[in-house]
């Protein structure tokens, strides 16, 4: 699949109507220097998810079992010198009025340490979408799509982070990602139950 280069972040699109996610890690491991373009990762990923569960990346996406089990079996993730998981089953066990769940979350995506420690996050619910730290100390977020003419970016001098919480069901259902410009404006907010911080 062909690249393309924007603000100097390396992406690309989709190589089956369902691998988003398998697309995110590549893009995140390319622009950190961690492998190459022609990293056959989607591929890898899909011949996972027809041995596992008999369907491929066209057929259905990945599961939060697909994810733990096939981010654990990638030769990729070797590469990767920090990774933080949050899954649905995470956030379905926090209980937004105990202080010590909701603390907890807000230690584990702390933003400050994400901004340190972390160059890019996997986030999403139906669909996986990147934000990367680029050089220059701003943001790109990157939602892939079968097509490259589809795929869509968006820049930020800076992120915040916050949990998501659904006050009809009172339940943590996840995080919130928003990219801000230079006069404070949203340039994305994205959120997502599927959360993977790669340092």
């Amino acid at each position: 699949m062909p690249w393309r280069t924007q603000d100097g972040f390396r992406y690309k699109n989709m190589e089956y109507t369902n691998s988003c996610f398998p697309c995110c890690f590549h893009v995140i491991l390319r622009n950190m220097k961690k492998i190459n373009e022609d990293a056959a990762v989607e591929n890898l990923w899909n011949q996972m998810q027809i041995q596992n569960t008999g369907q491929d990346l066209n057929a259905g996406p990945p599961n939060e079992n697909d994810v733990h089990r096939n981010l654990a079996s990638m030769p990729q993730t070797a590469n990767v010198n920090r990774m933080k998981i949050l899954t649905p089953s995470v956030f379905a066990a926090l209980n937004p009025n105990n202080m010590r769940d909701l603390q907890g979350l807000i230690n584990t995506i702390n933003v400050h340490e994400i901004r340190n420690n972390y160059q890019g996050m996997i986030i999403g619910n139906a669909h996986a979408t990147v934000v990367f730290k680029l050089k220059t100390n701003r943001y790109i977020h990157f939602s892939p799509s079968p097509t490259l003419n589809t795929v869509q970016l968006s820049r930020a001098s800076t992120i915040t982070i916050s949990p998501a919480v659904d006050f009809a069901s009172n339940t943590i259902i996840g995080i919130l990602a928003r990219g801000l410009n230079r006069n404070g404006e949203v340039t994305f907010a994205y959120g997502g139950d599927f959360v993977v911080m790669i340092g």
